[in-house]
């Protein structure tokens, strides 16, 4: 799937107008798709990626799952929102809903807002990365409970940090 971005985010100094979602992950350039997970920086993806739960994720037919997107406000205070309805693959009792958001006013801050996640990412791959030799910034990889419903990621890639709060 492939998104027309409604205004030129700068994300990593970057100016990018398609984003594609490939494997859980949202891909600005070049995507390949794996079922693999691994630690970031990863050559899986050779530029910018957002990836706020690199898992092997499933869309189940019949089903209101699904990956959705956005816009909220008027320019320049514009957010663009992805969120995702989604199950794990072969475990369909399994479920996740988050959201992926970007801001007008404030390039280089992606957010990732997760309502549920079954498994808690034990096996997901989360945070960002600019290239596949980074810089890169990873909220988890493989570690149990490192995804709570009602948490907030925020990543500022301009300063190279994130914070993790609570759903208010």
């Amino acid at each position: 799937m492939s998104v027309e971005m409604r205004w030129g985010e700068d994300f990593c100094s970057l100016l990018y107008k398609i984003a594609r979602i490939i494997e859980r992950v949202l891909c600005f350039g070049t995507c390949q798709t794996t079922f693999t997970e691994t630690s970031l920086p990863t050559s899986v993806f050779s530029d910018v990626t957002i990836l706020p739960f690199w898992d092997d994720l499933y869309i189940y037919s019949s089903t209101s799952q699904g990956i959705y997107y956005g816009t909220e406000g008027n320019a320049p205070n514009r957010t663009l929102i992805f969120e995702y309805y989604m199950s794990h693959y072969l475990q369909s009792t399994q479920y996740y809903q988050f959201q992926v958001k970007f801001f007008e006013a404030t390039p280089g801050i992606v957010q990732f807002k997760y309502f549920y996640a079954s498994d808690g990412g034990i096996t997901a791959t989360v945070g960002v990365q600019k290239s596949s030799s980074g810089p890169y910034i990873q909220h988890s990889y493989h570690q149990a409970n490192s995804v709570q419903s009602n948490m907030i990621l925020t990543f500022n890639t301009n300063l190279g940090t994130y914070t993790n709060s609570a759903v208010g």
